[in-house]
């Protein structure tokens, strides 16, 4: 089913990958690494020019998580419930989703103007993305799933709008592969794998507000069970470790706090 939906995607999109050139290359290698770990791939993020202060930053949460601490959250939560389930092709193109997801964040918390981060998030996403290395075609589709995508995907799955924003996003699919993408009889096939992407953005995303989501406050402070914040949008987890993240369908349990 995995395959059905995304391998089409997982190929094309792994074509329009940047090749390793310094000093960009250890981001590069490590984002196909189906081991990297999600604190590695924050730090060779922090490496890009310009980048390390803000991951430093605080992104405006009463939490007081930094962006690195934040987004190392969302991939964990992507690691531990996606990416053994995915083709191995589509880990890179959904980590630089994840990785630049909110670079933009800090500056709008900074500014006073939090309401406004969206577009904070597209423009600085914009700014690491091209010095990423990563090429026009990749960045676009990226950024539409980061920002309008991700909003799509958050009234869909996080506060149950209907079928007129499943429609809205297939059509914000639909317009930015065949704006990007050079072989428009693929597009079709590759609908289902945009819209993949963005609900498994904002499942790890929103995950990170739940109680089964840890963060890593570094030592001494350790690692830390996260507010309950959205736990009613996600069903109870299962498992020893209570960190599966999946959202509440009709007849699941809400998440209770633990």
């Amino acid at each position: 089913t995995a395959w059905h939906k995304l391998g089409s995607a997982a190929a094309a999109l792994s074509e329009l990958l940047p090749a390793e050139v310094m000093p960009r290359d250890q981001l590069h290698a490590l984002l196909q690494d189906a081991h990297a770990k999600p604190e590695k791939l924050v730090a060779a993020a922090r490496s890009i020019e310009g980048y390390d202060a803000i991951f430093n930053a605080d992104t405006g949460n009463w939490e007081g998580f930094t962006l690195s601490e934040h987004t190392e959250t969302v991939l964990r939560n992507f690691d531990e419930n996606f990416a053994d389930k995915i083709p191995v092709e589509f880990l890179a193109p959904m980590r630089l989703a994840i990785l630049s997801h909110d670079v933009g964040k800090p500056v709008a918390a900074a500014n006073g103007e939090k309401h406004l981060q969206k577009k904070y998030n597209a423009l600085q996403a914009d700014d690491f993305l091209t010095k990423a290395g990563v090429n026009e075609q990749l960045k676009g589709i990226l950024l539409a799933v980061i920002s309008e995508g991700a909003d799509l995907a958050h009234r869909i799955y996080i506060r149950g709008a209907g079928e007129e924003v499943g429609a809205q996003l297939e059509n914000l699919a639909r317009n930015t592969l065949n704006k990007f993408r050079v072989d428009g009889e693929r597009v079709k096939d590759q609908i289902a794998g945009f819209v993949e992407m963005c609900m498994m953005l904002q499942i790890c995303d929103g995950g990170a507000y739940t109680s089964m989501a840890t963060t890593n406050r570094g030592n001494p402070r350790g690692r830390h069970r996260n507010a309950p914040s959205f736990n009613d949008s996600f069903a109870q987890p299962v498992g020893l470790g209570k960190r599966t993240i999946a959202l509440r369908k009709n007849g699941d349990v809400p998440t209770s706090s633990f």
